[in-house]
């Protein structure tokens, strides 16, 4: 009796895993850069996300356009609340030449003579301030036409002021664009933010 000679099929293929664990891999970046826009993006749904996460929602500081004087400053108040930790002060401000009488703002924007500086002071820095001296200050923009503001403020339930000066100026009122917000990320490290 002869033997057939039936070839033998070849065993199954292994499914590769190299594609599961791209994909794997994939959907974790994926979630990771959503998470990365969640933590830093002024985004309403960001803030949301980050509300569910736990983060408080920003406190609003200042939101709003106003004038300086020449040799004259404002100055605006804020406290940090009880029980957060990592809060900074985040934002952004704009000064341009205000040249409408009555203190209205420009029509365009020129460049701004001397710029408008800002502070971030403490109670007791902002008192020395105000009588010429040059304390030490958590944030100083130094004359700027713009800037953004991300400084840490330091947990105390102290008050705290954001200074804008128009000191420097000779004869020109600023007229400033301004929002500023302090943001609590309790639950995140600070070197996250730096």
């Amino acid at each position: 009796m002869s033997s057939a000679n039936i070839p033998a099929s070849p065993p199954p293929a292994a499914k590769p895993r190299r594609k599961r664990h791209f994909v794997l891999w994939a959907i974790l970046g994926l979630f990771f850069l959503f998470l990365l826009w969640a933590l830093f993006s002024a985004n309403p749904f960001a803030q949301v996300v980050r509300e569910i996460l736990g983060q408080p929602p920003d406190q609003i500081v200042l939101n709003r356009p106003f004038s300086v004087s020449p040799h004259s400053f404002r100055y605006y108040t804020f406290r940090v609340p009880a029980g957060t930790n990592n809060v900074f002060l985040m934002g952004h401000f704009a000064a341009v030449e205000d040249t409408k009488p009555g203190g209205g703002p420009s029509s365009a924007e020129v460049q701004v003579e001397g710029g408008i500086e800002v502070l971030v002071l403490s109670e007791s820095s902002f008192g020395d301030w105000r009588k010429g001296a040059r304390p030490d200050s958590l944030y100083d923009s130094g004359p700027v036409s713009r800037a953004d503001v991300r400084v840490q403020i330091p947990r105390s339930q102290q008050l705290y002021y954001v200074v804008f000066s128009n000191r420097t100026s000779q004869s020109t009122a600023k007229r400033v664009d301004s929002k500023l917000v302090l943001r609590f990320s309790s639950w995140l490290p600070g070197w996250m933010h730096s």
